[in-house]
């Protein structure tokens, strides 16, 4: 017996592969790592104007914060300015990797003599990542943020 292809045929056709595209496309997404930007997102959203406020007390000081990338020594430097040199200054420099939560990394700031803090980077990941230096001098908060590539 010989089967003729006709319009029913191609209906049925297109809809079973409709089907198998739409389950195989499912599974897909199953196994998908879906990071969000951080861990509390809807927390972190609320509590966003406190971040608008460090950013813009950090624009206002006479220098910026310098942030060095020095490929040859597997480093990253970065320099406070001058104004708090002889303060205490406390916070955090937080690696950020957007494309993969699990290489974050939090690093307390420990300044040396100099006023500068050197991270190692010869673990990290070759690729995009994001510093964000958030520190605290006389009760006043101050971010600054910085995407490298390694």
């Amino acid at each position: 017996m010989k089967i003729k292809f006709n319009w029913g045929y191609g209906i049925a056709l297109f809809y079973s592969l409709f089907f198998a595209a739409l389950v195989i496309f499912v599974i897909f997404t199953f196994y998908l790592n879906w990071d969000l930007v951080t861990e509390n997102y809807y927390k972190d959203e609320i509590e966003y104007q406190k971040q608008i406020d460090r950013k813009k007390r950090a624009e206002m000081i006479s220098q910026n914060i310098f942030v060095n990338l020095q490929r040859e020594k597997n480093e990253i430097i970065i320099a406070f300015p001058e104004e708090f040199k002889n303060k205490e200054l406390t916070g955090t420099i937080s690696l950020y990797r957007p494309s993969n939560a699990e290489l974050d990394k939090k690093i307390p700031i420990l300044l040396n003599s100099n006023g500068l803090q050197k991270l190692n980077i010869e673990k990290l990941q070759k690729g995009n990542w994001r510093i964000k230096i958030t520190w605290t001098v006389n009760e006043a908060e101050y971010y600054h943020e910085k995407q490298i590539v390694i």
